[in-house]
């Protein structure tokens, strides 16, 4: 389930009353961007993905509203692939480029996002790969979804007043404030990192998280 930004005006309008709601609705969407792309607390499982036959590149589709901010792992029929970059392939494997194999056991991740399946695979596994990774809302997006509302609002809701309250030459301007809701609004970060990290250590893992760039 989607939770509209405006489920937030409650708490926010009232401490800049004389604020436009557009005004409101977009640091809502930046304090929303800025904490899911830190603390990665929204995760979806992209996929599954069939793999062809001599075709080693696959980009993964967030959904709407949604852009990747990290890769936390890529699966081929549920096994872990292990991430490399292609500096290190041609650091220690020169030929690597010619080797062909029934099944892939590592990936690259492409500046341009997609995922390059190391060696190239030769044969059709259908529905195979599965790529995990956090989401970030980007600015299509309608809401956010009811967990991350549930557990992580207050939050959210600090980062948008930091960022309103630090708006010169406006009537609810408040350089005071704004430190206070930022401080308040990091340690939220904080915490929403804590737990994903102690949540992500449960499981082993081959693959080493990667960013979008």
């Amino acid at each position: 389930m989607t939770v509209p930004y405006d489920y937030f005006l409650p708490d926010v309008m009232p401490h800049v009353p004389d604020c436009p709601e557009p005004m409101i609705i977009r640091a809502i969407q930046a304090s929303a961007r800025d904490f899911l792309e830190t603390s990665l607390m929204w995760q979806d499982d992209l996929g599954p993905i069939s793999i062809r036959a001599w075709q080693n590149t696959y980009t993964p589709v967030p959904p709407f509203g949604s852009d990747i901010a990290m890769v936390l792992r890529v699966l081929l029929e549920n096994n872990p692939l292990r991430a490399t970059t292609l500096e290190m392939l041609d650091d220690t494997e020169p030929g690597w480029r010619k080797i062909r194999t029934l099944r892939p056991t590592r990936f690259v991740l492409t500046r341009s996002g997609a995922v390059r399946l190391i060696p190239q695979p030769v044969q059709n596994i259908p529905d195979a790969l599965r790529v995990q990774v956090a989401l970030k809302p980007n600015r299509l997006s309608p809401g956010l979804p009811d967990s991350v509302y549930l557990d992580w609002s207050e939050s959210i809701t600090r980062g948008a007043l930091a960022r309103l309250f630090e708006i010169p030459g406006t009537t609810w301007f408040n350089p005071d404030l704004s430190t206070y809701h930022s401080r308040q609004y990091r340690a939220g970060v904080m915490r929403a990192k804590g737990k994903h990290l102690k949540d992500y250590s449960r499981v082993s893992l081959r693959a080493k998280p990667c960013a979008f760039v």
